[in-house]
């Protein structure tokens, strides 16, 4: 069941965003703010949550460095949520410098 925010809360939750935009956190969040994120009985999860693990295990490793970035990571798992969902999902991410920040190191 989706959680309904009312429109002070929608409106502080932005503001809390917008600060982090200035800082070296990156936020990826699963879908817009008018968006519901989708569950998927196949998958057996959230299909933001099974391509974001499967893409963090080494698929966005868009260079060949070993290293999955915050922006690599987000660049392929944006694409996939939207084809499987058929635009009705579009995750969203804030920060800066996103393909300096390293999450994973992939080991052959």
């Amino acid at each position: 069941m989706p959680v309904d925010f009312d429109h002070q809360e929608t409106i502080v939750a932005l503001r809390a965003v917008s600060e982090l935009m200035n800082s070296r956190i990156a936020v990826i969040m699963s879908s817009r703010t008018d968006q519901t994120s989708i569950e998927s009985w196949s998958l057996q999860s959230g299909v933001f949550t099974h391509w974001l693990i499967n893409d963090l295990q080494g698929n966005a490793d868009e260079n060949g460095d070993h290293y999955v970035t915050a922006g690599e990571l987000f660049h392929y798992t944006k694409q996939r949520v939207m084809k499987a969902t058929d635009d009705e999902q579009i995750p969203v991410i804030y920060g800066l410098n996103l393909f300096s920040i390293p999450l994973a190191h992939i080991r052959n």
